[in-house]
């Protein structure tokens, strides 16, 4: 009787295996697919950090530069001088800030422009 039991559990322990071992397959891909999708996540969100960061040091370096402008506009009020270099180096900074800002701006449109063309 132990063998009979056996030999008609045999056949419905190694169906069930293979059905454990095909959902375990089926998941182990999905759990791939989610890791993936994560990683995708967690790098949008590292770049989106590093934006932020340079769009602050961006801020901070402006603020430098009109605080020294506004120092410079004391001080000639008060009857100081103005020392032109500091100006000029004002002016300069303050420029290429702009064009850098201006540079990322273009490139983000540019890349926008790709990505749709890409698409349709």
């Amino acid at each position: 009787m132990n063998q009979e039991m056996t030999e008609k559990s045999g056949p419905d322990v190694s169906q069930f295996d293979r059905e454990a071992l095909e959902v375990k397959a089926e998941l182990q891909k999905k759990a791939s697919a989610l890791e993936a999708e994560v990683a995708l996540h967690n790098a949008a969100v590292g770049a989106g950090y590093a934006d932020i960061e340079r769009k602050e040091a961006v801020r901070l370096k402006v603020l430098e530069v009109l605080g020294g402008v506004a120092s410079m506009g004391v001080k000639a009020a008060t009857g100081g001088g103005v020392d032109p270099s500091a100006i000029i180096g004002s002016v300069v900074t303050l420029g290429a800030l702009g064009y850098g800002v201006g540079t990322r701006a273009d490139r983000k449109r540019k890349d926008k422009m790709i990505t749709e063309l890409k698409a349709a």
